[in-house]
């Protein structure tokens, strides 16, 4: 997912250049490995859910696409905060994505994710913009003229997989109207891990703390994070080779919680709704009605 540098004040020239995925191998691992044995797995920066998929070919990708709608939230600053501090301010990221299970390869295999990333500034507003990647490949924001998105807009986001080097990426926002498509394929096909990997696959549908801003000590690691508005999940699908379609009511979706790392604490909470439909919430926030910006 996303670090940004300079963020909004310089969003032009993130559409030109590569951003550096937080993400990062170690990191990240298919949910067949992760599953926790009760339908709920606790992470340190991501919540959300997932739904697993096993494979019908040997040789494509178990998954062929994933969407959701989703709406894009609000960040609340900590009360007394100094957001003059960089170390005060936050970032997170909303997002679809794809992984295969099984690879070959040692270096393991590709994550194809879209999604939209929020903020909270300086001057204690939220702001955001839609990006996409082919993890471990660096992500791309999209210039406002493609997509311009803002807290509050109800996002909608179609991944489709057509090979283990190509697909498809979709977004619209729905409040507005704009759409934004194109082919995508993996930038680095000769690199190793860049390919989608085969096996099971796994459809992510998640909300994770940005681990990289620049300056600041990440997320993941701190001991006092904002709350923020309620983030509601809908029409959450997955299909397979066939077009057979997932939901979150099949034995093979799961959900993530988030917790306070070293702590029981939770940061986030994802609650079903049904089954194409979840919330993810903070805690403190889940009563939250952000003022007017």
């Amino acid at each position: 997912m996303i670090t940004t540098s300079c963020l909004f004040s310089c969003l032009w020239l993130l559409a030109v250049s590569p951003l550096a995925s937080p993400l990062g191998r170690p990191d990240f691992q298919p949910s067949l490995i992760h599953r926790s044995g009760v339908k709920r797995h606790v992470d340190t920066f991501r919540g959300g859910a997932i739904i697993d998929i096993p494979q019908l070919s040997h040789d494509k990708p178990a998954i062929i696409s994933v969407d959701a709608t989703w709406n894009i939230p609000f960040i609340k600053p900590n009360p007394g905060a100094d957001l003059r501090d960089v170390n005060n301010r936050h970032e997170m990221g909303q997002w679809v994505g794809i992984t295969g299970g099984h690879c070959n390869d040692p270096a393991g295999g590709a994550l194809l994710q879209a999604g939209t990333d929020t903020a909270l500034l300086e001057d204690g507003k939220t702001e955001a913009f839609a990006w996409l990647e082919w993890l471990p490949a660096a992500a791309f924001a999209l210039p406002p003229e493609n997509m311009t998105v803002h807290p509050g807009d109800n996002i909608r986001v179609t991944i489709r997989l057509d090979t283990t080097d190509e697909g498809f990426v979709e977004i619209q926002n729905l409040n507005t109207g704009q759409k934004w498509s194109d082919a995508v394929a993996n930038p680095h096909p000769e690199a190793a891990g860049s390919a989608m990997c085969l096996g099971n696959g796994t459809a992510w549908f998640l909300n994770e703390w940005v681990l990289g801003v620049p300056g600041a000590k990440p997320d993941r690691d701190r001991t006092v994070l904002p709350v923020f508005s309620n983030i509601n999940f809908t029409d959450v699908q997955a299909r397979d080779q066939l077009g057979q379609r997932f939901n979150l009511a099949g034995p093979t979706a799961d959900y993530w919680n988030t917790t306070q790392a070293g702590t029981e604490t939770p940061i986030f909470i994802s609650e079903p709704v049904g089954a194409e439909e979840f919330v993810v919430y903070s805690p403190e926030g889940k009563n939250w009605v952000p003022p007017a910006e």
